[in-house]
């Protein structure tokens, strides 16, 4: 609905499960309130006419695709914005300036293909998700070494031998992933190894977060020294990554300069930047560091409803309107 009719349907809507949440007793111990929210169609109007959009829900109804894509986009907008960068180039579909089509499409896709990939490799991919939900995968294209051929036959291998990615070695060893591409896209793909703990493969704990293979050794060490082992301890590394996760704090404690000097030393280079940016990972494995969503403005909303914006909506514009009726007051 993209008329005043939508704020009537969202009062109604808050109406509805206010009524089940005092009335329903299912409904009254949420986590959290249930919301309703009034979004941009844009995106999800072209999903929901795209190719993508009709195979993926071949016996749904141009508005229930739509609707689909709504809830997407809210639960993460880069794996549904994602989606539209395919052959057809329906990304460019989106209007992101006024002056868009001033600029050429062969100039204007590379910029906005640099923008997928930073954003992409700064939350990273679950690949076991890519490979459960197909509309997830069209993110993979984005990781650092993979691109769009790549990221398909690696979907494409694991699904066909009922596979999934339960550590990073397995990318070289059995997959057969090339020293290359494995060392540019390894950091970004992760894996949830807390459900992995049933499997009978070796887990490390470190495929969880955005540190690269190359570096495990240095996480390791630093977990043993912010937990003060002494070398003769019989306690796993892994163990103490394990606490370390569960107490990050005493990370705060290590001298990186002086470890940093040390690798220095030991011909790595300067490694300054990677220790801190190791402690911040063991600190917290892949946060979050988009901006966190906001429900959208009174003007927001204006323009949603409207589709009025700054430039065609302004003190000293000249408009047409309809007058339906007049209040008089009695003197």
């Amino acid at each position: 609905v993209e008329s005043r009719d939508a704020l009537y349907l969202r009062t109604r809507f808050e109406n509805m499960i206010s009524d089940l949440q005092r009335d329903e007793e299912q409904f009254q111990n949420l986590p959290e309130p249930v919301k309703v929210l009034l979004v941009d169609t844009e995106l999800a109007k072209i999903y929901s006419q795209s190719r993508k959009g009709e195979a993926d829900f071949r016996d749904y109804p141009v508005k229930l695709r739509q609707a689909v894509s709504q809830g997407r986009r809210l639960q993460d907008p880069l794996l549904e914005f994602s989606q539209l960068f395919n052959y057809d180039k329906e990304i460019l579909l989106i209007k992101y300036h006024p002056l868009q089509d001033a600029i050429d499409r062969e100039q204007l896709i590379p910029i906005l293909e640099q923008c997928f990939i930073s954003r992409t490799n700064e939350v990273g991919v679950d690949l076991n998700r890519c490979i459960s939900y197909a509309h997830t995968s069209s993110v993979l294209q984005f990781v650092c070494g993979l691109g769009p051929r790549k990221a398909t036959h690696l979907v494409k291998y694991f699904k066909q031998n009922n596979l999934q990615l339960e550590n990073r070695t397995f990318l070289v060893v059995t997959y057969n992933m090339g020293k290359c591409v494995f060392s540019n896209s390894a950091g970004f793909i992760k894996i949830n190894t807390d459900a992995m703990k049933q499997s009978d493969s070796y887990i490390e704990i470190l495929d969880s977060t955005r540190i690269h293979p190359e570096a495990y050794d240095w996480a390791r060490k630093m977990a043993v020294d912010a937990l003060d082992i002494e070398e003769s301890s019989e306690m796993e590394p892994s163990a103490a990554l394990e606490q370390i996760f569960q107490n990050s704090e005493r990370l705060k404690d290590l001298d990186l300069d002086a470890f940093a000097v040390e690798l220095k030393n030991t011909m790595y280079g300067d490694q300054s930047i990677t220790l801190y940016d190791i402690r911040a990972e063991l600190t917290h494995r892949y946060k979050d560091v988009r901006i966190r969503y906001e429900p959208p403005t009174p003007e927001d909303l204006f323009h949603f409803i409207t589709k009025e914006t700054p430039a065609t909506f302004h003190l000293g514009k000249l408009i047409q309107c309809q007058v339906f009726d007049f209040a008089r007051k009695l003197p």
